[in-house]
């Protein structure tokens, strides 16, 4: 521990660079691994019907993505959505929440990997 010490106390500026640039590229690794926050880049209402949806008797975790634009259609991924239950009240509940017609909404199984 000691010469691990004595070794950063000697490193010249593009060493430093350099393990900054390392720690930076692990930090964006498990940013982005299974099981990390998964809803980082959703809006907060993708967040907030997600939260809401997940609350679904079956319906596992929940990821929601709404299309922009003019007729925008919603995008339900849940774990539990391999199940016809839970795919119809997810649909019926995005449809509803969000004033977007059923048939823009499409509700798929996500897998375990999120």
């Amino acid at each position: 521990m000691a010469s691990f010490w004595a070794l950063i106390k000697g490193a010249k500026r593009i060493e430093w660079i350099a393990l900054i640039a390392a720690l930076a590229v692990i930090a964006l690794l498990f940013a982005n691994a299974p099981g990390a926050r998964e809803d980082a880049g959703a809006s907060p209402l993708e967040q907030r019907v997600a939260e809401a949806l997940s609350r679904v008797t079956g319906a596992g975790r929940v990821r929601v993505l709404v299309g922009e634009g003019e007729g925008a259609g919603v995008l339900v991924m849940a774990e539990g959505a391999g199940e016809i239950r839970v795919a119809l009240e997810l649909a019926r509940a995005v449809s509803t929440v969000l004033g977007v017609p059923s048939e823009r909404v499409e509700v798929l199984k996500m897998n375990g990997g999120g």
